[in-house]
């Protein structure tokens, strides 16, 4: 679906009906996330593994609060290398992820990113 969703994992057992606590667009075939920012912020590796027409491999950078606020929730798009796969946030607030089909590693600093509220495309 493209999405990232999020879950109450309480009312997955008590009221599955009204578990899901946040439904967000990102880029294509998305399949590495992490949190970074104690939390505030997510980190999304959008792979395009597929290689689906006018779509590209990305990061995705969202925040965490807008997403479970139901608003534009999306930071930052950053263009990755073939099939970002998996992604760990390192202390000072860069993250890495693994191109797994071009074998390389990127570096984000998060810190150094410009908040806005529209996305950066």
């Amino acid at each position: 679906s493209d999405r990232l969703l999020a879950f109450s994992a309480t009312r997955l057992l008590t009221d599955p009906a009204r578990a899901m606590l946040a439904d967000v667009r990102v880029g294509s075939e998305p399949v590495g996330v992490a949190l970074a920012g104690n939390g505030r912020l997510v980190v999304v590796a959008d792979s395009n593994r597929f290689g689906a027409t006018a779509a590209h491999a990305a990061i995705t950078i969202l925040s965490a609060r807008a997403a479970l606020a139901g608003r534009r929730a999306i930071v930052v798009t950053v263009r990755a290398g073939l099939f970002p796969r998996e992604v760990a946030v390192g202390r000072g607030g860069v993250a890495f992820v693994t191109n797994f089909a071009s074998d390389q590693l990127e570096a984000i600093n998060l810190a150094g990113l410009r908040w806005r509220a529209e996305p950066l495309r």
